[in-house]
């Protein structure tokens, strides 16, 4: 059934004034499944697509739970990106065992783009969020072959902390590193994560 005028007009002014944040988090918990597919669509993931073989891509490695392709961006030649055959948005809700075992391929595509790139050294890459960089809507693993002074830049600007403020900050990152567990993660801030990170521009007032 067709969203009505009067639904979209009070969808409208449930959102009316807030920031574009605020309003994805809104209409995530306003919208129905149905609603979200009839006013937006349905969104594809291209690396999904990949995986189904409905989007050609350069393979280097495949097996039952993940693909490894050529990016079609390189930051060098032979720049790979690794995911999971099942769609997974951020790589903080990766099951466990699959990250587990993305991360043992991971290591093992580096020593192959190596040896094969003859290059001087390897990075292993992730974008956790938008904030981080990442403008995909599935958690991926860059592998990035190395030449000197090859122009590929990955670096900050060191901020001074104080004594007291790295304190404060160890004990923050403490109190959850507790929580940590092999068996599960912490819904909350899963949550939280996908809310502000990847609905944040798939989801617009029409």
């Amino acid at each position: 059934m067709a969203v009505s005028p009067e639904r979209i007009a009070e969808i409208k002014k449930a959102v009316e004034g807030l920031s574009k944040e605020e309003q994805q988090e809104k209409l995530e918990d306003i919208l129905t499944d149905e609603e979200k597919q009839e006013l937006f669509g349905e969104q594809k993931c291209p690396f999904c697509l990949i995986g189904s073989g409905e989007i050609e891509s350069k393979k280097v490695y495949e097996d039952d739970d993940c693909l490894a392709v050529l990016d079609i961006n390189p930051a060098n030649n032979g720049h790979v990106i690794l995911f999971t055959k099942k769609h997974y948005p951020l790589m903080t809700m990766v099951e466990d065992s699959e990250a587990a075992h993305l991360f043992v391929v991971a290591n093992k595509l580096c020593t192959v783009i190596y040896e094969s790139m003859q290059a001087k050294g390897t990075n292993i890459f992730i974008a956790n969020g938008a904030a981080a960089g990442q403008n995909s809507q599935h958690a991926l693993i860059n592998i990035i072959p190395r030449e000197e002074k090859d122009g590929v830049v990955f670096g900050w600007k060191p901020k001074k902390q104080s004594e007291e403020d790295m304190e404060e900050t160890a004990k923050k990152i403490f109190r959850l590193a507790k929580s940590i567990s092999s068996k599960k993660k912490n819904p909350e801030i899963i949550k939280q994560i996908v809310r502000k990170e990847i609905t944040k521009e798939k989801l617009r007032i029409p």
